[in-house]
This record gives structure tokens, sequence and C-alpha cells, in this order.
């Protein structure tokens, strides 16, 4: 076997420069995932500087390794790159339920807005509140709302498209965010296809429990503001509420 053998297939591009590099004469840095014994791959640290070597030796954290563009030593970095992995996702994620935090949401949703005007489609939003939680939680205890609150979650996200957008905001306040779609319509089906998932029992420690969510849909403006957006879909939402609950309204 060739390193290019061991490295993953989507990492070659990144393999390539640094050997580009080393053969003009730098001494690159890159970062490549390489395929240990076990067939599992790891990340692994390159360094390279231009020489001609004899091919050949083990591939290891402390191994010299050669190609055509020189010579170069490799440094296993899987455990640092998995904790920054880990960090990140706890700096942009809900612990609870895995989904986008607040400050993640509207950092997506700024960077969906910017780009609207550009884009064949529009954005509409989504603001899900869970009703009596309260209730369930004096009820049952917080655990069971926590699992009530994790099974909403669940139902939510299986419910849109894989690049739409779905965040935990507060306690039982979730958004859904719905990119490129054309008019409230498809935010409309959304909506009624969450409904009929929470009409399901929610099953908690053998007890089957029934929550509704209320939510409030509404579309934004080329060049809207974000926060009058958002409040927008409040304020449907509230009117769901006051409505009954259980049901959407949309923002007019």
């Amino acid at each position: 076997l060739t390193l290019v053998d061991l490295v993953h297939p989507d990492d070659l591009p990144a393999l390539e420069r640094v050997n580009r590099k080393a053969a003009a004469g730098s001494r690159p840095v890159g970062e490549v995932r390489v395929r240990s014994a076990d067939g599992s791959y790891r990340w692994v640290e390159i360094t390279k500087q231009p020489a001609e070597v004899p091919a050949g030796g083990l591939l290891g954290e402390s191994d010299v390794a050669s190609t055509h563009s020189g010579i170069g030593s490799w440094r296993d970095i899987h455990a640092e790159r998995q904790a920054k992995t880990e960090l990140k996702f706890m700096a942009t994620h809900d612990a609870m339920t895995n989904l986008v935090n607040r400050r993640e949401l509207l950092r997506l949703m700024t960077e969906a807005m910017a780009t609207q005007p550009r884009r064949a489609g529009g954005v509409v939003v989504l603001f899900i509140d869970l009703d009596e939680l309260k209730t369930i939680n004096d009820s049952l205890g917080h655990a069971a709302g926590d699992k009530v609150i994790q099974a909403t979650a669940n139902r939510i996200s299986t419910t849109v498209r894989g690049d739409d957008i779905v965040a935990r905001i507060g306690g039982d306040e979730f958004v859904v965010v719905l990119r490129q779609v054309h008019s409230i319509a498809p935010a409309q089906r959304v909506s009624s296809a969450i409904h009929t998932k929470m009409r399901e029992a929610i099953m908690v420690d053998n007890t089957q429990v029934r929550a509704t969510v209320s939510i409030g849909i509404a579309e934004a403006r080329p060049g809207q503001n974000l926060e009058d957006l958002l409040q927008q879909a409040d304020s449907a939402l509230y009117r769901a509420k006051g409505a009954g609950r259980g049901r959407t309204e949309v923002f007019t």
C-alpha cells in the first residue's frame, strides 16, 4: 500500500495541496484521515518538507513517511479533533434535545435571510410551543416533562426536510425555519404533519402522555429584520393558544 491508499478519499485533495506546497519549497501542514489496521479512519496532522527520499516505512504517530514531493512527519490528532468537535457541538446545540440552540438559530437565520433575495424561494418561520408542559411537570414530575420535550423535538425534526432548521430556544419553545419555499403552503403542510404526530401518545415510564403544540407561522419579506420576523411568528403562536391550543395560526 502507498500513502495515497491509506488516506480517506475525501481528504486526497488536502493531501495533494500539502504535496504541491512542499514541492514548491515550503513546509506545509495539513490534516487528513488515515485508515488504521482495524479499518477505521483517524485524523493525523502531516508536516512536509522538500526532500527526495525513498518511499516506504510504517505509518504511525511519530513515523516518518515519504512521497514524491518530500518527507513528511505524521502526528495522531484524532482525540484533539474529537474534543474540538464535541465542544463546538455543545456551544451550538441544546443539551437535552441536540437541536440547534437560540444563538446558533439566530446565526443560521441571519445567513438564510441575507441570501433570500438571491434564492428561488423565501424563508418561512414556525414558532412552536408545547401546550400544558406545566401540567405534565406538576402531575408526573420534571423528568417526565423532559422526556415529553425530547419526544416533541424528535417528532418535529422528523417532519421537516434535511436542510431546514429546527431549534429549541426555551423550555417548551421550538422554532422551525423552512428555506427556499415559495409560499405559506409548505409551512402549513409541515404544521399539519406535526399536529398529526403529536396526536400519538408519548410513553413516559409506562404511562401514556397526551400532548399538543400550538404553532404560529410567519413568512419573511425581503430585507426584513430578523427579530421582527420572529416576533410575527410569536404573535401568531399566541393567537393559536388563545383560540384553543393544539392549532396553527398564520401571521397576517
